[in-house]
Formats: C-alpha cells, sequence, structure tokens
C-alpha cells in the first residue's frame, strides 16, 4: 500500500500560496464579461496539449497569465515523457484546473461521480509549454556532460 509523502511547513506554505493565487486568476477571469472573455481567447488563440487536446478557454486564459502570451502547446510532466520530452531542471508550470465530477451517492449508499456539470469539484494540474521542455537525446547529453563516466 503507497503511503502518502508528508509536505514540510515550506511545502505546504507554497501550496498554499499557488492554490490561492490560481483562485485570484480564476475570479479575475470570472469577472470579465463573455465578451472580453471571448475577445482575449480569440486574441491568443488555443493552447494544445501535447497530446492535440484544446485546453478549454478558461484554462487556456489562466496558462497565458502565467507562461505569458507565447504559450502555445502544454503538457503535464508525464504527458511529455510519453511523446519524447522532458521537462527541464529547474521549470515552474502553469496550474490549471481539471473537473473531477461531482460526488453523488445512490439509494445503495454507493458514492460516484458524474460530470453533468452541477456541483462540480476541481482539481489543479501543471503544464509545462513546449520551451520548457528538451528532447530526450539533449536531457541525455546535458547528463553526460554533467556527470562524465
Amino acid at each position: 500500500m503507497k503511503t502518502k509523502r508528508q509536505l514540510s511547513p515550506a511545502q505546504v506554505a507554497a501550496r498554499d500560496e499557488r492554490r490561492q493565487s490560481l483562485i485570484a486568476m480564476n475570479k479575475k477571469i470570472s469577472a470579465m464579461t463573455p465578451a472580453e472573455r471571448d475577445a482575449l481567447t480569440a486574441s491568443f488563440g488555443t493552447i494544445l496539449t501535447c497530446e492535440g487536446r484544446a485546453l478549454s478557454p478558461r484554462n487556456s486564459m489562466l496558462v497565458w497569465m502565467q507562461l505569458g502570451a507565447t504559450a502555445s502547446v502544454v503538457g503535464g510532466f508525464n504527458q511529455w515523457q510519453k511523446v519524447g520530452r522532458r521537462v527541464m531542471p529547474g521549470q515552474h508550470g502553469a496550474q490549471a484546473l481539471v473537473p473531477l465530477g461531482r460526488k453523488v451517492q445512490d439509494a445503495s449508499g454507493e458514492v460516484s461521480t458524474t460530470d453533468d456539470g452541477e456541483g462540480m469539484h476541481f482539481t489543479t494540474t501543471t503544464y509545462f509549454d513546449v520551451t520548457q521542455t528538451e528532447t530526450m537525446e539533449a536531457a541525455a547529453a546535458r547528463r553526460a556532460e554533467l556527470c562524465p563516466a
């Protein structure tokens, strides 16, 4: 059974700061009119994941707010590894929201999630832009340079 790792007080503080920052950015987006959101999305275009899926307009805006308007193709740490790239050391990604669904309890008491959009629960994920990654070959060459055999 996998045990949950204990975070240090500094890690907890950093996590809480990131969470508050994401909440503030989300509130800023929510305060925009639909026309303002549409204009912003239209001016920057759609951000794609390294797997070819488009981010939602809200997540695109969150990524732009954190990584800048040059963000184009993003992916999580493991997503980049699956397509043959690695996140470079020292890079900080952009937080985005991932829907988990709404928790519902059936007559037998079993709890499950639904994605009907009402009462949704979200978690966060971290995206890295393609400019924050390198090929596996480049990563291996950098390691060989730092630690010669």
